[in-house]
């Protein structure tokens, strides 16, 4: 759970990596989804808008059926990796997490 910056209500995020890089903390926040259909562009959009007001350096979508092209899209634009179950075991992510925060960080 993190506080929302304007509500301070508490938020349910599904995984949390907290850290220090350079000596500054960041977080990188993993959102999960498992639905029959892949991820649609209003979930990364939803996703994003949710967590620019939570202490999110770097998020991270996961979706079990993939995403939509569209979605792919969005999410690469807004800076956002996304990956489905059949990406994980080619994934690389310590370079994921690395490029994430770099793009953040920087």
């Amino acid at each position: 759970m993190l506080r929302d910056r304007v509500t301070r209500n508490q938020r349910e995020v599904d995984v949390c990596i907290e850290g220090r890089v350079g000596g500054q903390a960041v977080m990188v926040c993993v959102e999960c989804r498992d639905h029959k259909r892949p991820a649609d562009v209003q979930w990364v959009d939803a996703s994003r808008t949710k967590h620019e007001r939570l202490p999110t350096n770097a998020l991270i979508l996961a979706s079990k059926s993939g995403f939509t092209p569209e979605a792919r899209r969005v999410a690469e634009a807004y800076g956002i990796e996304t990956f489905s179950l059949e990406d994980v075991d080619s994934t690389d992510f310590p370079s994921l997490l690395t490029r994430q925060l770099n793009i953040e960080l920087n």
